[in-house]
């Protein structure tokens, strides 16, 4: 009875081992999202320190509880423009997917801070969430924040 469960075991983990296997792979595309930003900049209108005293000075008014009662330190708005290129991947379900005859979703992946896109896909079918995604029918867009990645480090 033994060696029958033993090849019956070996068999059904081959099965699996196969049906798992032959599913398909995302098809992914990289690509770089030039995104040009305006927003205005401020300026301060004082002179610059001669020494420390007058910087603890001014931290010093600056800081008083009457402090909003004089003329605003910063100059009028600049507008600053500036582009940005943005990192992405765009990941293709592996299998249709229909509900109600709607169209399938796209997934959109935002990594936390300290790491980049490659958060989603660990290259390991146990951790990889956009494998999971696509093999369910989901589109995927994971990009790199600004900073991070192959996205542009802005100064």
């Amino acid at each position: 009875m033994l060696p029958i469960l033993n090849t019956a075991i070996v068999l059904l983990s081959a099965a699996l081992t196969v049906s798992c296997a032959a599913e398909p792979e995302p098809n992914c595309t990289d690509f770089v999202l030039p995104v040009t930003v305006t927003a205005p900049s401020y300026g301060l209108q004082f002179p610059p320190f001669e020494n420390g005293y007058q910087a603890t000075h001014f931290l010093n008014v600056a800081t008083n509880r009457d402090a909003g009662l004089g003329p605003s330190p910063s100059k009028a708005p600049v507008n600053v423009t500036q582009t940005f290129d943005v990192s992405a991947r765009y990941c293709t379900p592996t299998k249709a997917y229909a509900r109600n005859g709607e169209g399938g979703s796209v997934m959109l992946l935002t990594h936390g801070i300290g790491f980049d896109k490659s958060y989603w896909s660990f290259g390991n079918t146990t951790y990889d969430y956009v494998l999971a995604a696509t093999r369910a029918g989901y589109g995927t867009l994971s990009y790199d924040r600004l900073g991070t990645g192959l996205s542009s480090r802005p100064s």
